[in-house]
């Protein structure tokens, strides 16, 4: 009988690399200007396509392949063959140090989902979807709540993103496919993130307790020393820059919680936080939050510069 976390793999897996491949042979001519854009799935497609179409007037094909490690094997598969076609490669940086080159984009925070999750996305958002001034109370109080709860977040969070790093290396070192079902075993942890007096966030003790991570979320995996761990720890501590270095889905399933719990209490007509009751039209859900707010995600000036490499021959 498989197991739960193999059967989560192969389902993750349908896309393949060979697939993509194939999909992208049927499509090819070298008679176009079109560039051919591979992405590790349909979340990134719809980040880095609506910045590909506003500010570059150039077609292109979008290929889906399922994960980082089919889109190294893509990379493969099309430098045997296609080495003079405009291909481009997007992958997220994840736990790796990986930087871009050449015509491989790689993100210079952990993931796509990082770029959406900051203040200033917040501002941006508070300004053109709730209609407030940055001189307003409630904008000032909003930013303010965000950052409170965002750094609780961050500090319940720093030993489970650190030994989720930890894993990395050790899959990188020795050369293994550590497969972790991230979200199914943490899920629990994410339903609930933002109280909804805007003041406190979820217990996170069983995500602070190294015991419990190693031996009742992640059982399967490999076991991390304890100084290891601690150097891990410190070394996020150091680089100060959680909401980037964290896993982004992390990240993310707090920045729509927050927003959320911000809409409802905004909407009330006789807000106890707030002084004027707003409305908002967007629709703050996880499913599709990448599209919904991409207009408000920071965009890298490495990722524009990546473009206009790129796509200026395209």
């Amino acid at each position: 009988m498989l197991d739960s976390d193999l059967i989560t793999e192969m389902r993750s897996n349908r896309r393949t690399a060979h697939v993509a491949y194939i999909e992208f042979t049927i499509a090819y001519s070298k008679d176009t200007n079109t560039a051919y854009c591979f992405f590790e799935g349909g979340e990134d497609k719809r980040y880095y396509g609506t910045r590909i179409k506003i500010k570059y007037n150039v077609d292109y094909e979008d290929f889906d392949c399922g994960g980082k490690d089919n889109v190294k094997k893509v990379i493969d598969l099309i430098e045997l063959h296609y080495k003079d076609a405009n291909i481009l490669f997007f992958m997220d940086k994840d736990f790796s140090n990986d930087i871009t080159n050449d015509n491989i984009y790689i993100t210079p925070c952990y993931s796509i989902e990082n770029f959406y999750t900051n203040q200033q996305v917040l501002e941006e958002i508070l300004a053109d979807e709730f209609n407030m001034k940055k001189t307003e109370n409630d904008f000032n109080l909003s930013i303010q709540l965000f950052n409170n709860l965002q750094n609780k977040f961050h500090d319940q969070l720093l030993i489970l993103n650190a030994w989720l790093a930890c894993q990395y290396d050790v899959k990188v070192a020795q050369g293994i496919k550590t497969f972790l079902s991230i979200d199914d075993n943490v899920k629990k942890y994410f339903t609930d993130i933002v109280k909804s007096d805007l003041q406190e966030i979820s217990n996170y003790d069983d995500l602070n307790d190294i015991d419990t991570i190693q031996n009742i979320l992640f059982p399967e995996a490999p076991k991390i020393d304890t100084e290891v761990l601690e150097n891990k720890i410190k070394e996020f501590q150091e680089s100060n820059n959680f909401t980037c270095i964290y896993r982004g889905k992390f990240e993310l399933k707090f920045f729509v919680e927050f927003l959320r719990k911000l809409t409802e209490e905004l909407n009330k007509k006789n807000s106890e936080i707030f002084e004027k009751k707003r409305k908002c039209k967007l629709q703050f859900q996880l499913e599709n939050i990448i599209s919904v707010i991409t207009q408000h995600a920071n965009t890298s000036e490495c990722l524009y510069g990546f473009f206009d490499e790129h796509l200026k021959s395209a």
